[in-house]
């Protein structure tokens, strides 16, 4: 932790937003004790840049100018709702749409309803949300085809998912994670999406 801490210290956070996400599969649970202790090196390492939870003003999370007013840079979401509730600085933990598909055209249909489609609860009082823009394997596809890796399954992904979002899906998503990410431009199409929703939302003022 303290190496972590160190890292993200040395860069410049004045114009950077850092997210990540607690989830806890083994060791924690049933066990309070170390999620308070977990809480208490998290508060003492990255206290002052911590970004509270803000559902923003359309129930959709903050701005990014909200975020770099507020000062705070850092989004901690938290996967136990019991430490979410003691701790005012903790986001609850983060829906995320994964599809479970095993070819391009799946995850494809499976992006397309679950963003342009009649918007769902997602259970979670987390206004933020996850698009997970990746295959999803068998066990023994690794076994029995090994020639075709994740590599080669993102790669199949990357040539068309930077078109969608920059033609369809960049309004309707806030957070979307992809496998070998240099294969595709979406930090551009975000960057431009951003600028585009801050043209919107002056033009509607």
């Amino acid at each position: 932790m303290n190496i972590i801490s160190f890292d993200l210290y040395g860069y410049d956070i004045n114009n950077e937003i850092y997210f990540t996400y607690f989830r806890f599969p083994v060791g924690f649970e049933g066990r309070p004790s170390r999620h308070r202790r977990l809480a208490t090196i998290l508060h003492r390492e990255f206290g002052d840049l911590i970004l509270k939870p803000d559902r923003g003003v359309v129930g959709l999370g903050p701005t990014l100018n909200d975020i770099w007013a507020g000062g705070g840079r850092l989004i901690i979401c938290y996967g136990d709702k019991h430490t979410v509730n003691g701790y005012e600085w903790l986001w609850p933990s983060l829906s995320q749409a994964w599809g479970n598909q095993q070819t391009v055209e799946g995850l494809f249909k499976y992006l397309d309803d679950v963003i342009m489609g009649p918007k769902r609860s997602r259970n979670s009082p987390n206004p933020l949300w996850a698009v997970m823009a990746e295959l999803t394997p068998y066990p023994l596809d690794i076994i029995f085809k090994p020639s075709g890796g994740l590599r080669q399954m993102a790669d199949a992904v990357n040539r068309n998912l930077t078109v969608r979002f920059q033609e369809k899906w960049w309004k309707e998503t806030n957070i979307v994670a992809t496998d070998f990410f240099l294969g595709n431009n979406l930090i551009d199409v975000s960057i431009q999406s951003n600028i585009k929703k801050s043209n919107i939302a002056q033009w509607r003022l």
